[in-house]
């Protein structure tokens, strides 16, 4: 019985070194593409990072993320960041002194990448919701730096991006608690800037509601954290002291 018992655990032990060996192949292979260079794309190469992206994501959700070494790991999460977490274009509702369309009376913009960079959100979300992944060693890749840069993705226009980061970042605040408080006033500061980015310049009416919310914001903001919306706020602020409207 016991020499039986012995050979079962020698036989798991090569099983998850031989799954370890396999998972770590595949972040390798998924890193050593990028896509960042327009010039190094071509179908071949897509075909192939899409098959073994989708090899990734079902090597982390079979609950195998917890034998994959924590070198791979931090490159699978360099990989992510290389391929999401990059400048985004102004957006056609930036603040230009006009006021912004009604969005809901536009057409939703798809992004032309999304096929490429769902894999990529796919795969993170997977990462964080499996019960494999160690959140001591995870925090170590996904900090406070990254969790901003995905908060700051926000600003993409395509609503299956956002819907994405908002499931993605709900998941890391429920599991990774160290990181609560950053990004509760993370948050925050993100709202203040996105309600003066959207800010309305020709209706009076919505002017003031921003205003009220603007104030009820401003007083919900930690003393700490003001100087980082304070040019800008008062900026606006000038802006409306110099509005022809009575009501403003």
């Amino acid at each position: 019985m016991g020499r039986k018992l012995r050979q079962s655990d020698g036989n798991n032990e090569i099983e998850q070194r031989r799954q370890r060996d396999e998972g770590d192949e595949i972040i390798q292979i998924c890193f050593h593409f990028d896509f960042t260079d327009a010039s190094k794309n071509n179908a071949r190469e897509n075909e192939i990072k899409r098959q073994t992206l989708l090899a990734l994501v079902d090597f982390i959700q079979s609950g195998s993320s917890k034998i994959i070494s924590e070198s791979c790991q931090e490159e699978m999460i360099k990989m992510v960041s290389l391929n999401l977490l990059q400048c985004l274009p102004p957006a056609s509702h930036e603040n230009t002194g006009q006021e912004p369309a009604d969005p809901e009376e536009e057409e939703p913009y798809l992004e032309p990448s999304w096929p490429h960079i769902q894999f990529f959100y796919e795969l993170l979300l997977r990462y964080v919701v499996s019960t494999d992944t160690d959140t001591k060693l995870a925090k170590r890749y996904i900090d406070h730096s990254f969790v901003l840069k995905l908060l700051e993705l926000f600003d993409a226009e395509d609503p299956r991006e956002r819907e994405y980061l908002k499931t993605i970042l709900h998941r890391i605040y429920g599991k990774f608690m160290v990181h609560r408080p950053f990004i509760r006033k993370a948050i925050n500061n993100i709202f203040n800037r996105g309600l003066l980015k959207y800010w309305p310049v020709t209706n009076c009416t919505k002017e003031n509601l921003f205003l009220g919310e603007l104030e009820e914001v401003v007083e919900a903001t930690q003393p700490v954290e003001f100087p980082r919306c304070m040019v800008p706020l008062f900026q606006q602020i000038a802006r409306c002291l110099n509005s022809s409207h009575f009501q403003i």
